[in-house]
């Protein structure tokens, strides 16, 4: 009965921020919620929009998030697609919407941009506790995994959005969390943007985190796509799309984990088209386009892979001398190199094409 009411409060708090858009921004402002502005400017002639924030409890777990919403397009019929933004350590969602310029990209695609946030509370530097069992295994109703999916159903209720065009992205921790998400809840999402993060269950404790941070994990693709299978239910269905992207010169997460990542999902889309575990399902590199540093952006490789009969597409994205930051953003906050590829543009282009 409480998780009805909390969605309940939660659909309210949606509406309520929808009718804030629709205010002058006067008005907005004086609505009582908290408002902040977001950098358009990029898109100069699009008018200004404020992210809305709140509150979200579900299973005993109780977490802000932020939702932009920018003006419908009206060009573009129909729902609109949902991006799901998580957000690294030491971030929050106004300096994740800055470092991937995510807002930019929803006015122009005509989406919504929902933001979770992790708060201090709950983690000093606020990651995503991502190697958490309880992120990790179905019966984790009281985790952070929970929660955003939660929360994702209820704002997409509330929303109406295109339940088929629910796009989530995540960076660092929030990458490997992303990685959680997608695993555990394949009917949720069309496809994941994961940008240095790691492997599906590639840890159980502080110390197994740090060491597949620096190189890598040993749990083997096999195991990690069972317990994947095993959290989403062992439902067999459609395979799974994923965008991986990294920096070659990242410190903090080495980029070992983006190919291990695909390796993860190779094998769990193995199990999800016939609930078995025997080589059904293996990626094919379809091409991989290189990229010379050039016109301010850094050299980089992007590789197409393709499963069966051309299903569960995958994209490798690799940055030349790029460290542990989002690329193509906004270099005035951290973990964000403003030099190319854009990563959020590539990604988007790759969610469109599924």
């Amino acid at each position: 009965m409480s998780q009805i009411w909390d969605r309940i409060l939660s659909a309210a708090a949606v509406l309520a921020a929808m009718n804030a858009f629709s205010a002058p921004p006067a008005e907005a402002a004086r609505g009582g919620r908290s408002l902040s502005s977001v950098d358009i400017s990029r898109v100069p002639s699009a008018p200004p929009a404020p992210m809305s924030h709140a509150e979200f409890s579900h299973g005993g777990v109780k977490r802000p998030y932020a939702l932009f919403m920018p003006p419908r397009t009206s060009s573009v019929p129909g729902p609109r697609p949902l991006l799901v933004l998580l957000h690294g350590c030491d971030q929050d969602a106004e300096t994740f919407a800055k470092a991937t310029r995510m807002n930019e990209l929803a006015i122009r695609e005509n989406a919504f941009a929902l933001y979770p946030e992790q708060p201090a509370g709950a983690n000093p530097r606020k990651c995503w506790n991502w190697s958490d069992p309880v992120n990790q295994e179905r019966d984790g109703g009281a985790g952070e995994r929970a929660w955003i999916a939660a929360l994702i159903d209820s704002v997409a209720g509330a929303l109406k959005a295109d339940r088929a065009r629910i796009f989530i992205v995540g960076f660092s921790a929030g990458g490997a969390m992303a990685v959680n998400m997608l695993s555990c809840h394949p009917d949720l999402f069309a496809a994941a943007g994961v940008f240095a993060g790691a492997p599906f269950a590639a840890a159980a404790t502080p110390e197994e985190s740090r060491k597949t941070m620096r190189s890598g994990t040993s749990v083997a693709p096999r195991d990690s796509a069972a317990k994947a299978f095993a959290c989403a239910g062992g439902r067999t269905g459609k395979p799974l799309p994923i965008f991986v992207a990294h920096g070659d010169a990242d410190g903090v997460i080495d980029k070992t984990n983006a190919r291990q990542i695909l390796k993860h999902f190779e094998a769990l889309n193995d199990l999800h088209d016939d609930g078995k575990a025997n080589g059904s399902f293996a990626y094919s590199t379809m091409g991989t386009k290189t990229s010379k540093a050039r016109r301010g952006a850094r050299a980089h490789s992007l590789e197409a892979l393709l499963g069966p009969e051309r299903s569960a597409a995958a994209r490798l994205l690799r940055v030349k001398k790029l460290g542990h930051a989002w690329s193509g953003g906004d270099p005035s906050v951290p973990h964000s190199d403003g030099k190319g590829p854009a990563a959020s543009d590539l990604m988007w282009d790759f969610f469109s094409s599924l």
